[in-house]
């Protein structure tokens, strides 16, 4: 092919190698520098920003992800729909992290009232991870729905209680996170390892390591929450979202397939 026919087959590839060519040759010779859009903000609120962002856009791409799987294998498998769903409501707090972090009053989860609405999503997304694994591992629709139930009600119980009427946000999620986020996601891990045995397949063993880090995280969140080495923890946590994210990547169409046959 001669090059004309080259450049007029790829010229997408050449058009914006030409605008990367400009662009360095205009850096090189005038060194612009861009203003800062941040310069208004704390490192503290930068940090957050970051951090809540990144977090965002991987727990949005997993949700986007399982529902596009759940689509392809006949919307019938409500156990991948749940998981969509639990990753989808996940991401809406730190949505508001991220305007939090750019002063947004409607997003400063300093209020009690405020920390409510959009934490609440915390227990939406362990009540869904449940009911996705559970219906994974057994038949049994009481073990599907009766722990999330529980739950549920003992979620909006404790911060009803701890939020609304003790208007007390550390009180409140000290026991959230040692009652029920930490022991639910040791066993969401738990039964990823014995899901991952059932089938013979290594993929959950993947997110079981993930789940396994999510605990780790939050329980260290906790006493170090008014520090500077909080934000250590934010990253780790977001690094444990990828185990997750690949095993949900590797959990195959085949193994899908069987379990629409099963069921």
């Amino acid at each position: 092919m001669s090059l004309r026919n080259e450049v007029r087959r790829h010229w997408f590839y050449v058009v914006m190698i030409l605008i990367i060519a400009v662009l360095g040759a205009v850096g090189i010779t005038f060194k612009p520098e861009a203003p800062d859009p941040l310069a208004l903000l704390s490192p503290t609120h930068v940090m957050l920003l970051g951090l809540s962002l990144s977090t965002v856009i991987i727990l949005w791409g997993i949700s986007a992800y399982l529902f596009i799987r759940w689509i392809v294998t006949g919307r019938r498998l409500t156990s991948t729909l749940a998981w969509a769903f639990s990753y989808l409501v996940y991401g809406i707090l730190f949505v508001a992290m991220c305007f939090q972090a750019l002063g947004a009053p409607w997003a400063n989860m300093n209020d009690p009232v405020i920390f409510f609405w959009f934490r609440q999503a915390m227990i939406w997304f362990l009540v869904l991870q449940w009911i996705g694994i559970a219906k994974r591992l057994t038949n049994n629709s009481y073990l599907h729905y009766v722990p999330a139930t529980l739950m549920l009600v003992g979620g909006y119980i404790w911060f009803t209680w701890g939020l609304l009427i003790v208007g007390d946000i550390e009180y409140t999620m000290y026991g959230l996170t040692y009652g029920m986020l930490l022991p639910i996601a040791f066993t969401m891990a738990y039964s990823f390892h014995l899901y991952a045995q059932s089938r013979r397949n290594n993929a959950p063993h993947y997110l079981a390591l993930g789940f396994v880090g999510v605990g780790i995280c939050y329980g260290a969140w906790a006493p170090w929450h008014l520090t500077q080495f909080y934000f250590i923890w934010f990253f780790l946590f977001t690094l444990s979202l990828i185990p997750i994210a690949i095993g949900f990547l590797m959990l195959s169409r085949d193994v899908e397939i069987r379990l629409l046959r099963e069921g």
